[in-house]
């Protein structure tokens, strides 16, 4: 069961960092990390040797900690910079999802 979570990581973190890259280049870094969890689950599984203990532990609870935080400055600027912007133009929108036609074109269309 250890292994098929760890595959199931790795395939998270192969989507994260193919999928959604086109969202964001920050996506790239949670991938990594997900492909490193199922990776070293894969290898403490197959180990005699336990990698969630010792110097071990604390190489993995650092890189964990380094992803967190870099994750969380990341949506927080971005937060910031959204609220800020709507803040300077409450009427208009941050971000536009499908470029149709405004309401404005439709009336005009459906009264020719």
């Amino acid at each position: 069961m250890d292994i098929l979570y760890s595959i199931m990581l790795i395939i998270v973190g192969i989507i994260l960092a193919v999928r959604f890259i086109k969202e964001s280049k920050i996506f790239i870094l949670p991938g990594i990390y997900f492909v490193f969890v199922g990776i070293w689950r894969i290898v403490n599984s197959q180990m005699e040797a336990d990698l969630f203990a010792g110097i071990h532990k604390t190489v993995f609870n650092v890189v964990s900690i380094l992803m967190l935080l870099i994750m969380f400055a990341f949506f927080m600027r971005r937060y910031w910079a959204e609220s800020h912007a709507k803040k300077e133009n409450p009427d208009q929108d941050i971000k536009v999802i499908d470029e149709g036609p405004s309401d404005n074109e439709q009336d005009h269309n459906e009264e020719a």
